[in-house]
């Protein structure tokens, strides 16, 4: 798993608004679920910073 917290700062570094999975949680528990808009998810530069970020994280 990845720490979605960290990815979502990363990705935002990059341009991206992710909501990373804590944020629904009332404990704010760390967890790998995500939020992603859609609407990003249509760019190709979106799935770029993605694979960048991902591989930096591992």
């Amino acid at each position: 798993g990845v720490d979605t917290d960290m990815l979502a700062q990363r990705m935002l570094d990059e341009g991206y608004l992710i909501a990373p999975g804590a944020l629904f949680h009332a404990t704010r528990q760390p967890c790998t679920l995500m939020r992603i808009n859609f609407a990003n998810t249509q760019e190709p530069a979106f799935w770029r910073s993605w694979k960048l970020v991902l591989q930096s994280l591992k």
